[in-house]
């Protein structure tokens, strides 16, 4: 009996969605329908609309991409009325407009099965919102909406704070990428004050200010439900931190606060810190994008030498610098909860990558760190291969976009012989030859522990394949090699094909953008065709 059918991508336009709508209303075992890009149109989506109102089995229905526009919606929305089985609905670039957004809207006041609306990026207005807020509150099932990439301003976003503060059972509002501003802000703080259920509220690029700010952490000083909030790409400024800050002291469910890119600086920073001192419950913290600088990280240091409930900190492109750098390797030498750190665009350097590599001798809790595009050198990646040597936690390393070169992949590829913990080591654009490659070959051997390893971009011949390939023969944890764009030629690829008589777990390789010749893209491609398990991109 047939569940599920996938129909995404392809062809079946109106005819083939109209047969498909008289289908199920008589089918009785179908579960999940996807239609994504088909051009199905308004047409379409009427037939569909019918077919839901008899339809008892059907709970997932994607839409996705199909020119339905306001009609086709409106259809549907009417069907939402009189079914009584779906459970899954995505609507997602359609361009439904307002009108769209009503019907659906009028659909959830009585519709008591659907969990999950997705109308992301259909041009939907504040009337739409209006709308659909009203739905919501005499709604009782559904727990996600997204309303990501749309139109809707602060009057959209007032009715939706009506609408949370008498729903009872919505989980999840996305409202990312909207123009909802300052009084938008105020108006969902003010719902969150009364809302016992929404635990994640999305609200990235929303032109919220200091006062939406406020307004949100007004709202957090009494909300005990909320568990994350992300605020990244608005305007939230130092003072906006400040008065956030107040609320985040009190609050005592909040474990995600996303606030990168919001023009903050050191002022802001420092509230940031007093946060973290305070605070008992933020364990997910994003900052990256922000100008807090040398000072600005001093700051959030001594905080975390305090605060025991950070578990991951996001502070790419945050000028911190040098000696930024320091004073995090500081405290990763005393803290003992901090599990991921992104530190990527940061100018660290050699110095920086030198005395962090310092604290990860020490450290035995961080397990990710991200350190791409901060001119590290291959004094820099030398030093790094000491700390993994003796580190026994960290599992993921992100070098990327560094000039680490030959020298800094040959003391990476030794620390492979003695580290028995990082599975997961990105190296791409790190101008990285073939006596690097050679280095990690026979760290390769050796190592038990490393199941990705990344190499894109760097300039890696026949003899780092040959090493590579020698390293693969005896390797037994490595799943996905990712070669591409290096200089790989005709002599490097049978060395890596005839790796595959021996390996059994390699799972994933990508030789994509070198000169292997069409002769040894069919060798690759019988050795595919032999080991049911192996991707190759050619």
């Amino acid at each position: 009996t047939l569940k599920e059918l996938h129909l995404e991508r392809n062809h079946i336009g109106e005819k083939g969605a109209q047969a498909l709508g008289e289908a199920i209303q008589t089918h009785t075992t179908l579960k999940e329908l996807r239609l994504e890009c088909n051009k199905i149109g308004d047409k379409g989506a009427q037939a569909l609309g019918e077919g839901l109102q008899r339809n008892t089995t059907l709970t997932l229905l994607d839409v996705e991409s199909n020119q339905i526009g306001e009609k086709g919606a409106q259809a549907l929305g009417e069907a939402l009325q009189k079914n009584t089985a779906l459970i899954k609905l995505n609507f997602e670039y359609n361009q439904i407009g307002d009108r769209g957004a009503q019907a659906f809207g009028e659909g959830l006041q009585k519709n008591t099965t659907l969990k999950e609306l997705c109308l992301e990026s259909n041009e939907i207005g504040d009337e739409g919102a209006q709308i659909l807020g009203e739905g919501l509150q005499k709604n009782t099932t559904l727990t996600k909406l997204d309303l990501f990439i749309n139109k809707i301003g602060d009057k959209g976003a007032q009715a939706l704070g009506e609408a949370l503060k008498k729903n009872t059972t919505l989980k999840e509002l996305s409202l990312d990428c909207n123009k909802i501003g300052d009084k938008g802000a105020q108006a969902l703080g003010e719902g969150l004050q009364k809302n016992t259920t929404l635990t994640i509220l999305r609200l990235d690029c929303n032109e919220i200010g200091e006062k939406g700010a406020q307004a949100l952490g007004e709202g957090l000083q009494k909300n005990t439900a909320l568990t994350q909030l992300h605020l990244s790409g608005n305007q939230i400024g130092d003072q906006g931190v400040q008065v956030l800050g107040e609320g985040l002291q009190r609050n005592t469910t909040l474990i995600e606060l996303g606030l990168a890119n919001n023009q903050i600086g050191e002022k802001g920073t420092q509230a940031l810190g007093e946060i973290l001192r305070k605070n008992i419950t933020l364990t997910i913290l994003h900052f990256g994008h922000n100008e807090i600088g040398e000072k600005g990280a001093q700051v959030l240091g001594e905080a975390l030498k305090k605060n025991t409930t950070l578990k991951e900190l996001s502070l790419g492109f945050s000028q911190i610098g040098e000696k930024g750098a320091q004073i995090l390797s500081e405290v990763l030498q005393k803290n003992t909860t901090l599990k991921e750190l992104s530190l990527g665009s940061n100018q660290i350097g050699d110095k920086g990558a030198h005395v962090l590599s310092e604290a990860l001798q020490q450290n035995t809790t961080l397990t990710e760190l991200a350190f791409g595009d901060n001119q590290i050198g291959d004094k820099g990646a030398q030093a790094l291969g000491e700390g993994l040597q003796k580190n026994t936690a960290l599992t993921q390393l992100d070098l990327r976009d560094n000039q680490i070169g030959d020298e800094g992949a040959q003391a990476l590829g030794e620390s492979l012989q003695k580290n028995t913990t990082l599975t997961i080591l990105h190296l791409g654009h790190n101008e990285i030859g073939d006596k690097g490659a050679q280095a990690f070959g026979e760290g390769l051997q050796k190592n038990t522990a490393l199941t990705k390893l990344n190499f894109e971009y760097n300039q890696i011949g026949d003899e780092g394949a040959q090493a590579l390939g020698e390293g693969l023969q005896k390797n037994t944890t490595l799943k996905e090699l990712n070669l591409s764009y290096n200089q790989i030629g005709y002599v490097g690829a049978p060395a890596l094909g005839g790796a595959f008589d021996t390996n059994s777990t390699l799972t994933e390789l990508n030789v994509y953008g070198n000169e292997i010749g069409d002769e040894w893209k069919d060798y690759f491609e019988i050795i595919e065709d032999e080991n049911a398990r192996l991707r190759i991109y050619l």
